[in-house]
């Protein structure tokens, strides 16, 4: 039971683990599950980028790149300028991708078209277009950034995957010209409601099956051990010879063979 009762507490703990986090979208707020943003800066920042909190600009150290881009804090945020490029990845897999980004998307100057490519168990996939006709604002924005808050998603079709195949990572390159500009706040790795079911539904199988393996080794040793406890307490069963096997005893009591 003690293999169960272990088995039980990682699935609490990973429940634990994965609290909801209330996010903006453009059709008002949704609820994701904290684990599902990046978690890890894998490469990269390369070529020209900054970083920023409420609008103030700043060095990039670790402790600010990993503010900037992991998790889903939208008050600080990472700007990646010509060949700016930055590749992250998720402790849990997903099939869709939501962006939030920080800009005036009526101005033309303040986002150009970016490039994402994400990793699956078959490698990098073709990239995607990112730009002014895939953002849309949030509702109800406070602008905790300091700028306006943006919000876009992709499915797993957007990059050229079967649907809801699944990715660990994502790439994006900041695209092409002296212009490029692109300020990222958060990014999440949403799998499929029916993926999250399944992988609960192979998580209690495990479970289950763990459960009936351990029945199965404890039952026969309880089994004897009450074979052998019936026989030293009644030894003189009817019809039975005194040296007949214990277990032939228990189970034919008539001496029948």
């Amino acid at each position: 039971m003690k293999t169960i009762s272990a088995m039980l507490t990682l699935l609490l703990a990973g429940s634990a683990l994965a609290t909801p986090v209330d996010m903006p979208t453009p059709t008002g707020t949704r609820s994701f599950d904290s684990t599902a943003f990046a978690s890890t800066i894998m490469s990269g920042p390369i070529g020209q980028f900054s970083c920023f909190t409420a609008s103030v600009l700043s060095d990039c150290t670790v402790e600010a790149l990993e503010s900037a881009v992991l998790g889903p804090d939208l008050v600080s945020g990472i700007t990646l300028g010509l060949s700016g490029e930055i590749t992250l990845s998720f402790a849990v897999a997903g099939s869709s991708l939501s962006i939030w980004e920080a800009g005036d998307i009526g101005s033309s100057g303040d986002t150009q078209i970016s490039f994402l490519s994400v990793h699956t168990a078959s490698g990098w996939s073709l990239e995607k277009d990112y730009g002014p006709g895939h953002i849309l604002p949030v509702l109800n924005d406070t602008q905790p950034s300091g700028y306006p808050t943006n919000f876009s998603s992709f499915s797993a079709v957007d990059f050229g995957l079967a649907h809801g195949e699944t990715f660990d990572a994502l790439r994006i390159r900041a695209c092409c010209t002296n212009d490029a500009h692109l300020d990222l706040l958060a990014i999440a790795a949403v799998p499929e409601p029916t993926s999250v079911a399944l992988m609960l539904m192979g998580l209690l199988m495990t479970v289950f099956v763990s459960f009936r393996k351990k029945l199965a080794a404890v039952l026969p040793v309880q089994h004897l051990f009450v074979n052998e406890q019936t026989a030293l307490t009644h030894p003189r069963i009817p019809g039975v010879d005194a040296d007949s096997p214990r277990l032939f005893r228990q189970h034919n009591p008539k001496g029948m063979s």
